[in-house]
């Protein structure tokens, strides 16, 4: 599911930010887990954003690296495109990703990887293997559609003094990468506290958490998303530095011929 789960991050990348003005449900007092997870997925974020983010990973010898990146994400009705920059660490600078996220799951989402060439005009195949190193898919730096799995509500808790509905969504696609992921949406601002990954055999794979939830320019902004592999033993924390909403993004940074570097179209297989 995304960030798209993160959207994350950027929302998850990233990181995410969500309004008060949350449309009403048909049955506010006895949703469906797909109502719950479209509202989730289509909350307000503004028209566009930007900001800072820093990435550090740490693996099972507690060897930690961090890695800074500039985002900017803008909507397009219900489809979003979204740039990442890499500023730090010196080796990174300028490399990054560039997608295009549709809603309809008819329409094939684009990803794009970018690199800067080494002044011996090489270029720097760090980001080949994965979204460099860390525990978010390629496919979880965007966004995913609603009918794109089935959902279903398997009951309630309460995480952090939040009284949160527990829903379950199994991908229709029988190649995913994950047979099902459950996730704690917060019932008061749609935000998502916790998902749980489950790979294809059926086994916990994954943790993912949100902290610091405040809100921002009027919209509620997740500035800390942990990541982790629990088979591996490996975590990934996103932290938002800043970000500014409704700036004016213009189409044209979003262009795939705007972008500075040799740029590789990702296939889909490559979540």
């Amino acid at each position: 599911m995304a960030v798209r789960y993160v959207a994350v991050f950027f929302a998850f990348f990233v990181a995410l930010m969500f309004s008060d003005a949350l449309p009403a449900m048909a049955d506010a007092t006895h949703p469906t887990g797909a109502e719950i997870m479209d509202k989730m997925y289509t909350r307000p974020e503004g028209k566009d954003r930007n900001g800072t983010m820093t990435m550090a990973l740490t693996n099972r010898e507690n060897v930690k690296k961090v890695l800074t990146f500039k985002y900017y994400i803008k909507e397009y009705g219900r489809d979003k495109k979204s740039l990442i920059v890499f500023s730090e660490p010196e080796q990174l600078q300028g490399m990054g990703l560039l997608q295009y996220d549709n809603w309809d799951p008819a329409v094939e989402d684009e990803r794009w990887v970018f690199f800067q060439e080494r002044p011996d005009g090489t270029v720097n195949p760090a980001m080949n293997k994965g979204f460099l190193g860390s525990d978010f898919t390629y496919e979880e730096m965007g966004w995913r559609s609603t009918d794109e799995d089935n959902h279903k509500l398997l009951g309630e808790e309460v995480i952090l003094d939040a009284p949160c509905w527990i829903v379950e969504s199994t991908p229709k696609d029988a190649e995913h990468a994950y047979s099902k992921v459950v996730t704690w949406v917060n019932k008061d601002n749609l935000v998502y506290m916790k998902s749980l990954f489950y790979d294809r055999e059926g086994n916990l794979l994954k943790k993912m958490t949100t902290s610091d939830i405040v809100k921002k320019d009027g919209y509620w902004t997740v500035y800390k998303t942990r990541m982790e592999n629990v088979q591996k033993g490996h975590v990934t924390e996103y932290a938002l530095q800043d970000i500014q909403h409704d700036t004016g993004l213009s189409d044209d940074m979003f262009a795939p011929s705007n972008i500075k570097g040799h740029l590789i179209k990702i296939d889909k297989s490559k979540k």
